[in-house]
C-alpha cells in the first residue's frame, strides 16, 4: 500500500513558492514561504502575504493542477 500524502511543494517560476497541506479531513492549507515576493505568486486571488490560505475544500488553482 503506498502511503498517504498530506503536503506538497509549490512550485511557481521556477522557485519553491510554499506549500499545500490536508490539515484535517476537511481542512487544506496553503502558506507561502517566509521569502516568498511577487513572482512567486501562485494565482492572482492568492497574492503573497504572510497569513496562510485556508479553505474546506481543495483550493481552484490546486484542483486544476493535481500531479
Amino acid at each position: 500500500m503506498m502511503p498517504s500524502v498530506n503536503a506538497l511543494a509549490v512550485w511557481a517560476a521556477n522557485r519553491r513558492s510554499g506549500l499545500i497541506a490536508r490539515e484535517q479531513r476537511d481542512r487544506y492549507v496553503f502558506a507561502y514561504n517566509r521569502d516568498a515576493e511577487d513572482p512567486d505568486q501562485v494565482f492572482l486571488t492568492m497574492p503573497v502575504r504572510p497569513e496562510s490560505w485556508s479553505s474546506r475544500e481543495l483550493h481552484p488553482i490546486f484542483q486544476m493542477n493535481l500531479p
